[in-house]
This record gives C-alpha cells, structure tokens and sequence, in this order.
C-alpha cells in the first residue's frame, strides 16, 4: 500500500461524506490519527480500517486497491462514476468506460479488474443478448479471486463483489431458462450471504431474493416463491429499499395469480405500481400499468 495515495483517497471519501475527522475519530482514536493518515505519514491497523468502512459507508478492500497505484484517485473517481452507470442503466457509456480502462490501463489491481469484467458481461448481456459472451465475462471476472469454476465458488465464503458476479452469471442462467440451475445458484448465494455473516448487506439479499422468487415461479413453484418473497418484503420495508421492493410485488402478485388468487394478485399488481410511482418512475412504467388494465382490469385510484 502507498501511504501517500492511501491517505489522499481516505481524505476524499471521508470528506465526500462530510463527515470531519473529529467526528470520524471519536470513540476509538484522535482527530490527529485521521490527520496522520490523510497526509500519508501512517496507516490505519485492520480494526480501525473496519471501523472506518462501518462509518463511511465503504469495502475498505476496494480503497486499498485503489491506493497501490498513484492514480489510485483518478481510477476511484472512474469506478464512481461506472457504477453511476450501471445503477441507471446507461450501458452505453458503461461499456465505453470499460473498454477505455481495459485497452489504456497495466497498473489497475486484481479487484478492479474483476470489477471491469463484471461490467463488460453485464454490458454484452444487455446491449446485444449474448448470452455466452457475458457467462465468459462473468467467469474470467470470477478468475481474479477464485480458481475453481462458478457453482464451487458459491458454496465457499465470497467477497460482496464475487456474490454479484455469482449473481449476474445465474440471471444468464434464467434468460436462458436454464431456471433449476439458477435456482441452485441463487440459494447458494443466499447461504453465502447468511452462513458468513453477510446479511446486514441487506439490498444484495432482497435483489438475491427477488431472482431466486421469479425463476422459482419460471418452475410453478408458486409457493416456495411466495414464502420467499415475503420475507424479502419484509427487508427491503424495514431498510426502504422501494425500487427492490416494488419488484418483489410484482413477483408475489405472479404467485398468486398462479395459484388463482386472483384478488391477492391484483392487491400485490396495484401496490407494484403505487411503489413505483411514489419512486417517480412514471414513464418506465406507463406500459405495464396500461398492459394491468387490459389484461387484469385493474383500476388505480387506490391501492
């Protein structure tokens, strides 16, 4: 680890928080320990990184990636702004940035060449529905860190970052109705997250759910989704994760209306839309609401 690149990416994350280094410090250390670690001239012991992560909201494994390089907060600032990319869904300029750090890049680590990878079989996966192309993508992003195939990794203990690999490469498994194979590798995702501690990472484990809870419908396993799908709306009410939660709706309301619970169904459509308008995702969803009131004969004045 470079001390000095270490301490400038330290003092911008901390600062992008706008959380001050008496604020940061209190309880476990002095202002002047942050202070020594932002100019460079020491490095934070494991338990104060972990404290540090738990308090900004960062994977301190990514921010020591980032600082053996001296571009380390250049490259930071990037991956800011791809992962600004995915979660919008621009995968256009996604996959330009990608392209651009893979062809002009020798000095980038392990992790954030996982990270690029991962991207690109994402991008190929939605940009031109090659699917083989992103499974290859998925695996060699795998291949940084683990050195046995994808269904073995699942069943070790894998980093946040290998989960949503893990997590890509099953939806391909499920566009390509390949659903028991999904649904085996979404379970051991899910084992993962809970076995070693991971489910406080509570947003992976309700979009986790909500995919094991489609494929396990995609079978006519209605109420095996059902029961998995409540549980996850329970999480994502408790931690207001809207957007995951509107999905879930959707998905329980497919259960019931395989089961022929057509008022349930309905009640859990109805609460789809109210969710994802309360978001302000008019537009996106302006055809499925018009498809409910043909289909179902849905009216939305309440919900």
């Amino acid at each position: 680890m470079d001390k000095s690149s270490f301490g400038t990416l330290f003092k911008f994350v901390r600062m992008g928080k706008g959380i001050s280094q008496s604020e940061l410090s209190y309880g476990i250390c002095t202002p002047r320990t942050i202070y020594n670690i932002e100019k460079g001239f020491n490095t934070p012991s494991i338990e104060l990184m972990l404290h540090f992560a738990n308090k900004l909201g960062f994977d301190f494994l990514s921010i020591l990636s980032y600082s053996n390089s001296e571009n380390g907060l250049l490259y930071y600032k990037t991956f800011q702004a791809m992962e600004k990319f995915y979660e919008s869904a621009d995968f256009h300029s996604l996959e330009k940035q990608v392209d651009q750090l893979l062809e002009n890049n020798t000095d980038l680590s392990p992790y954030q060449y996982q990270i690029l990878h991962w991207y690109k079989g994402i991008c190929i996966a939605a940009l031109y529905r090659e699917c083989e192309g992103a499974r290859a993508e998925f695996s060699l992003a795998l291949s940084y860190t683990r050195e046995f195939g994808v269904e073995e990794a699942a069943r070790h203990y894998c980093t946040i970052q290998e989960l949503h690999i893990l997590n890509s490469y099953a939806n391909i498994l499920h566009l390509e109705e390949n659903y028991l194979l999904a649904i085996d590798l979404y379970r051991d995702i899910l084992n993962n997250l809970s076995r070693y501690g991971k489910n406080s990472n509570d947003p992976l484990f309700v979009k986790i759910s909500y995919n094991l809870a489609k494929s396990l419908n995609k079978m006519n396993k209605p109420r095996e989704a059902l029961t998995i799908c409540q549980a996850a709306i329970l999480l994502a009410q408790k931690n207001n994760i809207l957007n995951s939660l509107a999905e879930l709706f959707i998905e329980k309301g497919n259960s019931h209306d395989l089961l022929g619970e057509m008022e349930e169904r309905n009640r859990c459509f109805k609460r789809f839309i109210y969710l994802h308008e309360l978001c302000g995702n008019h537009e996106s969803i302006r055809e499925k609401k018009a498809r409910f009131v043909e289909k179902y004969g849905l009216a939305f004045d309440n919900v």
